[in-house]
């Protein structure tokens, strides 16, 4: 910016339902969002919404009052699947739930995955395992610790 603003051809005169004629009621944006954000343009436009409702030009508007095009909302991190199995042959522990950090624990499905919430920008997972026998599991111990980022791995293993 700054940007020159000018129809395409001549405006009509006013409209005779009193509809909009100001140039910037049809302005549409299309903003490039910062990295893991997305843009959501505000629709209808309230450019156009404030034209039709109160006429006139919005310019002598804008200069006095700010006005919302739209939001940037972040990117939704994809979810981890966390997985328990038998080391041998790869088999889903039959009623093994994990609780991670202080939440309650659930269950794992047939296939031993369990779906949980990625943390935006990654971290630790503080993990209980239940319903396996100690000696099973890595270190012998149900608390176990999971390191993953924003979007890598995929899922992680308890084997």
């Amino acid at each position: 910016g700054p940007f020159d603003l000018m129809p395409a051809e001549p405006l009509p005169a006013a409209e005779a339902d009193g509809g909009p004629t100001c140039l910037l009621a049809a302005l549409g944006f299309k903003l490039e969002a910062p990295d893991d954000h997305v843009f959501r343009a505000r629709d209808p436009s309230p450019l156009a919404e404030r034209c039709e409702e109160l006429g006139g030009c919005e310019l002598q508007r804008l200069m006095a009052c700010p006005v919302v095009i739209g939001y940037f909302s972040p990117t939704p991190r994809p979810p981890l699947h966390l997985t328990l199995r038998t080391a041998c042959c790869g088999s889903a522990f039959c009623g093994a739930s994990v609780a991670v950090g202080s939440k309650e624990a659930a269950s794992f499905d047939d296939e031993g995955v369990l779906e949980v919430r990625r943390m935006r920008a990654g971290g630790d997972m503080l993990l209980r395992v239940e319903g396996v026998p100690l000696y099973l599991l890595p270190g012998g111990s149900q608390h176990q610790a999971l390191s993953y980022g924003p979007f890598e791995p995929e899922k992680l293993s308890l084997e």
